[in-house]
């Protein structure tokens, strides 16, 4: 019986925040209706629904801290989401070039950003000291993946079209020790630039010499 009050309870204090946000919207509603911001989104469409026109909007919670923000400008169009704390969670910004996406953690750190523009459109993530430690890109000429050890240097390359189509293995020193796959590979000692094949694996040393390849 207690645990089916408890609920009821719950169920009660749910409806009435729901009803509490409801209130503010309505009052938002109504004051802009009162500013003459509320008018037929086209001329001569009687019955076309009706919308708030505004120049930004803030959404607050029952304690009245901001939520949603939603401020656009001449040229970029920009939506914040903030956690209960008020802190920025995400972001979606539009401009004339380009649109993106970020996303924070509770200590403000953006750790996922997505983007695209008119050539390509790609999502990198970031550990909790900025450091950057994946990257995946798309354009129309190659698409590519790549991974970044704790320190940001790169750790291995996945790439596909363009300048070749396999997976590049590089050490904490970011010298190249393994490649699978097809890769133009520029010789230490001559300079000479070779393609390899797409069946072809190698194994390099500490120094960059070659210590097995197939084919």
């Amino acid at each position: 019986m207690d645990s089916e009050i408890d609920e009821l309870r719950a169920r009660l204090a749910a409806v009435e925040r729901s009803a509490r946000r409801s209130r503010i919207l309505l009052w938002v509603a109504i004051a802009a209706a009162a500013a003459g911001a509320v008018r037929p989104w086209s001329a001569g469409a009687a019955n076309a629904p009706e919308v708030i026109k505004a120049r930004g909007l803030v959404i607050v919670d029952d304690r009245g801290t901001r939520r949603v923000a939603l401020l656009p400008t001449n040229t970029v169009t920009d939506l914040s989401l903030f956690d209960e704390g008020g802190k920025l969670r995400s972001e979606l910004v539009e401009n004339r070039s380009q649109t993106k996406l970020v996303f924070f953690d509770a200590a403000g750190n953006d750790r996922v950003f997505l983007s695209a523009d008119q050539q390509r459109a790609g999502i990198a993530l970031s550990d909790t000291s900025h450091r950057l430690r994946a990257r995946m890109v798309e354009g129309d000429d190659a698409s590519g993946l790549n991974l970044y050890d704790p320190a940001g240097n790169p750790g291995a390359v996945l790439t596909a079209g363009g300048e070749g189509r396999g997976l590049a293995i590089y050490d904490k020193r970011q010298d190249i020790r393994a490649v699978l796959g097809s890769y133009r590979l520029k010789s230490p000692k001559s300079s000479a630039v070779e393609r390899r094949p797409e069946s072809s694996l190698l194994l390099f040393d500490e120094g960059g010499a070659v210590l097995w390849k197939t084919p």
